[in-house]
């Protein structure tokens, strides 16, 4: 209910703005040579300020779409430039390659997230691992904004960088209905192969094979188990032995 009556103020809100400067035009079209100078020059200014503020939350407004459109990609493109970044410390802690190339390629990894974080909001992003590759357009593009970046950076403007967890937590759960990232290594969780988690594993005293468990059992339980039948088989023949004997006399 309360989401249903903010987009009805807003709603009144556009439609207000928009019926006040129509109002104002129309006013100045049919009756601006009759109206005082003054009351005109009033109902221009007026006018120019309606437009103003309507560009600009229509240019807000467009921000947001694109920010919420993009925001889920560039989610994906942080978290795997953030698994590169530990697949260099890997590397470089196996020996694998030297401290020179590490920093090499730490350097380009932090370069790429802060075209990532910074990316301006009020265009669509152009991601950095795209399916197919960028025109020379798109790729002269993004090196400018790398460089506004870098700028941006120089004036002191690193705050930009401190995000809040609002973005990676709803976007967590957007990661359930989002397929569109190319797979790689960085995305698949390598896999261990462990004995089993300890909920996994056997209780004190349990055994595995229920088999080995009945093979444990005391055998002249089952051998007495066994004779059983054929002992009431004994005492039945016995009876009737007995009564045709006491027939027979």
């Amino acid at each position: 209910m309360e989401k249903q009556a903010k987009g009805k103020k807003k709603k009144k809100a556009k439609s207000s703005m928009k019926s006040r400067i129509r109002g104002i035009e129309r006013l100045l079209h049919v009756k601006g040579e009759e109206l005082p100078e003054k009351t005109r020059l009033a109902k221009q200014e007026e006018l120019e300020e309606l437009k103003r503020v309507q560009q600009e939350r229509q240019r807000r407004e467009n921000k947001r779409l694109l920010k919420l459109k993009y925001r889920r990609f560039r989610w994906y493109e942080r978290k795997r430039l953030m698994r590169m970044q530990q697949h260099v410390e890997k590397l470089l802690e196996n020996g694998e390659i030297d401290q020179e190339t590490a920093m090499t390629r730490k350097e380009q990894i932090y370069k790429d997230l802060l075209y990532v974080k910074m990316f301006p909001d009020d265009r669509p992003y152009l991601s950095l691992f795209p399916h197919a590759e960028h025109g020379e357009e798109a790729k002269a593009e993004i090196q400018n904004i790398r460089a506004a970046i870098e700028q941006r950076i120089v004036r002191g403007a690193e705050d930009d960088l401190d995000e809040d967890d609002e973005e990676t937590s709803a976007d967590d759960g957007a990661q359930k209905d989002i397929g569109m990232v190319e797979d790689d290594d960085f995305f698949v969780e390598q896999e261990h192969d462990e004995e089993g988690s300890p909920d996994d594993q056997p209780e004190s005293g349990s055994t595995l094979n229920p088999s080995k468990e009945d093979d444990r059992r005391d055998p002249t339980a089952e051998k007495k188990g066994a004779q059983q039948p054929s002992q009431g088989k004994k005492t039945r023949r016995g009876a009737r032995g007995k009564r045709s004997r006491k027939r027979g006399t």
